[in-house]
C-alpha cells in the first residue's frame, strides 16, 4: 500500500466532488456584489439571499483551512492547491465587484479596484488566523484527515526547516497586512487594534464552531449519529447567537417591531450558511469514507476505520 502522503494516494483518493463544490462557492461570490448594488433597501428576499451569500463568503476559510491542514497530502501541493483555490474564490469576488461599477462611475471603479488590493493584502492572516487552532491541535494531539482503509503516515519530529518555513509564512501575513491598510489608516495603533481584535475573533471562531464540527461529523461511528449530531451542534450554536440578539432587541423595547424580527431572520439566514458552507462538505467527506484521525489511532488499529451507518 502507498503511503498517505504519496502522490498515487492522492490520485486514487482526492474527491472528485471537491472541484464541483468549489466552483459552486465560486458562483456565490461573484454573485454577492452585483446583488448588493441592486439597492433592495429592506426587502426580505434581498436581505435574506445577501446574508446567505456572505455566510457563504465567511465560512471558506475555514473549509479550505480543514483540508490544507489535515488531510495527507504531500505539504507543497496542500499549499499550491489551497492557495490557487483561494485565488480562484477571490477572483469570482473580485470579477463581481467590479462588474457591479457602472461603467461610467470611473472614480468609484479606482477606489473598488484599491479595496480589492486591500482585500487581497488582508486574505492571508485572516487564513493563518482560521488555521491556527487547526495546526495546534494536529501537532499537539496529530490530528488527521483519512480515509477508510488508509493508514496514518509516521509522523516526524517538528524540524528546523518546519520552523523556519512556518515563521517566514507568519511573517508574510503580517507584511501583507501592513502593506494592504496601514497606509490609509489613521493611527496605526487603532489598525494593529482592530486586527489584533478580529484576529481573536477568528481564533475563537476557529476553535470553537469549527473544531467541534470536525469531531462530531468525522470522529463518531456511525454517519447517521454524526450528521445528526452535527445538526444539534448547530441548532444549539444558532440559539447561542440568536439569545443576545433577542435579548437585545427586548431591551430597547422592538421585540415585536418587523424590523425587528427581520433582522433576527437575517441573522438566522447568515449563521445557518455559514455552517452549512462548513458542514456539507465535512458530511460530503464523511459519506465517501474520510474520518477524523487522532495519533493513538494507529496503535489501537483505528484509522481509517469507518462504520457506514
Amino acid at each position: 500500500m502507498n503511503a498517505p502522503g504519496s502522490l498515487d494516494s492522492l490520485r486514487r483518493n482526492f474527491p472528485l466532488w471537491m472541484p464541483v463544490l468549489v466552483v459552486l462557492l465560486g458562483l456565490a461570490n461573484f454573485i454577492v456584489s452585483p446583488w448588493a448594488s441592486t439597492g433592495g433597501g429592506s426587502d426580505p428576499v434581498y436581505l435574506m439571499l445577501l446574508a446567505a451569500l456572505v455566510g457563504v463568503m465567511t465560512a471558506e476559510a475555514g473549509v479550505l483551512a480543514v483540508w490544507l491542514v489535515w488531510s495527507e497530502w504531500p505539504l507543497p501541493l496542500k499549499f499550491t492547491l489551497h492557495w490557487l483555490t483561494g485565488l480562484f474564490l477571490f477572483g469570482c469576488w473580485g470579477v463581481g465587484y467590479l462588474v457591479a461599477v457602472p461603467a461610467s462611475a470611473q472614480l468609484t471603479r479606482d477606489h473598488r479596484v484599491q479595496d480589492l488590493v486591500i482585500t487581497a493584502g488582508c486574505l492571508p492572516a485572516i487564513s493563518l488566523a482560521v488555521q491556527t487552532p487547526l495546526w495546534i491541535v494536529r501537532t499537539l494531539f496529530g490530528w488527521r484527515l483519512l480515509r477508510g482503509g488508509g493508514r496514518l503516515a509516521t509522523e516526524s519530529k517538528l524540524s528546523i526547516s518546519g520552523l523556519f518555513v512556518g515563521t517566514t509564512i507568519v511573517a508574510a501575513s503580517f507584511g501583507c497586512l501592513r502593506l494592504a491598510g496601514m497606509p490609509l489608516a489613521e493611527n496605526a495603533n487603532d489598525y494593529w487594534l482592530a486586527w489584533g481584535m478580529a484576529g481573536v475573533a477568528l481564533l475563537f471562531a476557529s476553535a470553537v464552531v469549527l473544531l467541534p464540527l470536525v469531531v462530531i461529523l468525522l470522529r463518531t461511528k456511525r454517519n447517521k449519529l454524526g450528521i445528526g449530531g452535527a445538526l444539534a451542534w448547530c441548532l444549539g450554536l444558532g440559539i447561542i447567537i440568536e439569545l443576545p440578539l433577542l435579548k437585545t432587541l427586548g431591551a430597547i423595547g422592538a421585540p415585536r417591531a418587523p424590523d425587528a424580527w427581520l433582522t433576527v431572520a437575517v441573522v438566522t439566514v447568515y449563521v445557518a450558511s455559514a455552517l452549512a458552507t462548513v458542514g456539507v462538505p465535512l458530511a460530503i467527506a464523511r459519506t465517501q469514507g474520510y474520518r477524523l484521525c487522532f495519533r493513538g489511532d494507529a496503535q489501537r488499529g483505528l484509522a481509517g476505520r469507518v462504520e457506514p451507518s
